[in-house]
């Protein structure tokens, strides 16, 4: 939302061998990796900084209820801060079997696949947590039928954080006033900040989440093409780093 920040850019570009950072990047937002991190993991900071951002925006607090949307690599980073941050009800829905094992071998307590119909969902939810739904919800992914359903799981004044960017095209109903009489909060989050980014390394600095796990796959630079196809197919595909000689 920072005016400087949508006029800094690096040059020519993030997948050119080099590139040129302006002043203000070397100031305030470029940081050293601690000797027993890599390279590798520290492409993961920027991703883990905006899943901060947003953990920040929806005001999560240790023993809040949380359910989350979605479980790709954004997700999976979703799973280990929300735990840091002190949250143990979380439920996590996912529809991909691989996805499903994956959240759970991040440490998700319950993940489950949601109902087609969100008002079935939105039942189950409630007998799960004892109240009228999830306090906060996170949807992190960019399917429309995601985002209805997440809309359906926010407990009375809780909030819905919408973390995924669908097509320009797409569109949700909303139902005014549902949003009046159950004071629900509808908020989003785009990028991060370098606060953000400077508790990113520390998380992964200190293996509250760990960066290692996230990567599935490595390519050299002249492969760049197939990292970008592998990641956009969804096929058993977290983190695709791109390696320079």
């Amino acid at each position: 939302m920072c005016s400087l920040f949508r006029k800094t850019h690096i040059h020519p570009g993030g997948f050119s061998e080099y590139f040129i950072a302006s002043a203000i990047h070397a100031e305030r937002d470029t940081h050293l990796l601690p000797d027993h991190i890599s390279f590798e993991e520290g492409t993961l900071i920027e991703p883990l900084a905006c899943v901060i951002h947003a953990i920040k925006k929806a005001g999560i607090q240790a023993g809040d209820s949380v359910a989350l949307i979605g479980t790709g690599a954004m997700g999976l980073m979703f799973i280990q801060s929300l735990l840091y941050w002190g949250v143990r009800k979380l439920i996590v829905y996912e529809i991909l079997d691989w996805r499903i094992e994956k959240a759970k071998d991040f440490g998700a307590p319950t993940v489950l696949i949601p109902h087609k119909d969100p008002d079935e969902e939105a039942a189950r939810l409630q007998d799960l947590l004892k109240s009228n739904g999830a306090d906060k919800v996170i949807i992190a992914a960019k399917d429309i039928s995601a985002m209805n359903l997440g809309l359906r799981l926010a407990n009375k004044g809780g909030t819905v954080l919408f973390f995924a960017t669908p097509h320009p095209d797409k569109f949700i109903k909303v139902y005014p006033s549902d949003i009046f009489f159950n004071e629900i909060t509808i908020t989003s989050t785009y990028s991060a900040d370098h606060l953000d980014t400077r508790m990113a390394l520390d998380l992964i600095t200190s293996g509250d989440v760990s960066a290692k796990k996230l990567i599935s796959h490595r390519y050299p630079l002249e492969n760049l093409s197939d990292a970008i196809l592998q990641t956009a197919s969804r096929q058993q595909s977290l983190k695709c780093v791109v390696e320079f000689d």
